[in-house]
């Protein structure tokens, strides 16, 4: 009796622990990327639009390697004043450029 009732549970943990050994046969080597979806959320304080994308790589990398650190794959550098904030577009100094998605992030 005890057998039946965890007999479901072992089954799932065996799928579950087998299931991403290997990636399936019709993963592609080169890294497939795809727009998935926008969404604009209004918020009380910034808005946020958030930008979804679906991909597949059979390594799982998207195609960089492990010494692939140099722009644009290095973490984020973000801008800031001389006192350590960060310089956002709405707060930005009277001297700066207007916006290009360039110089500012």
């Amino acid at each position: 009796m005890r057998f039946k009732n965890y007999s479901g549970l072992l089954f799932v943990t065996a799928l579950y622990s087998t299931s991403c050994i290997s990636p399936p046969e019709n993963f592609p080597s080169v890294p497939r990327i795809e727009f998935s979806t926008v969404e604009f959320v209004p918020t009380s304080g910034q808005d946020s639009l958030i930008i979804s994308v679906d991909f597949k790589d059979a390594e799982g990398d998207l195609g960089l390697s492990a010494t692939d650190v140099n722009p644009p794959f290095n973490p984020l550098n973000y801008k800031r004043d001389n006192l350590g904030n960060l310089i956002t577009y709405s707060n930005r100094p009277s001297e700066a450029p207007n916006y290009n998605p360039i110089d500012w992030s």
